[in-house]
């Protein structure tokens, strides 16, 4: 898998929604989960708003946090 490959559209609302959903069910802000993640507040709320891909690689940092698999983030397999 190259991790450095951004998410596709499709990946991207998929990522997008998972995201925002496990970030307030775990009641986190989006400063609180960037402050976690070592991502700025920005990149946090354009992924949340799908106005920016991020790569498999960062992808990979949110499923590792959340205790999740990657492919349930992006919708695969």
């Amino acid at each position: 898998m190259n991790y450095e490959q951004r998410l596709n559209d499709k990946q991207r609302k998929r990522f997008a929604f998972m995201l925002k959903h496990l970030r307030e069910d775990r009641g986190l802000t989006i400063t609180e989960l960037a402050d976690k993640l070592g991502y700025s507040i920005a990149s946090i709320s354009y992924w949340e708003n799908k106005k920016t891909n991020p790569t498999l690689y960062k992808v990979q940092d949110v499923a590792d946090f959340f205790g999740v698999p990657l492919n349930i983030l992006i919708g695969e397999g």
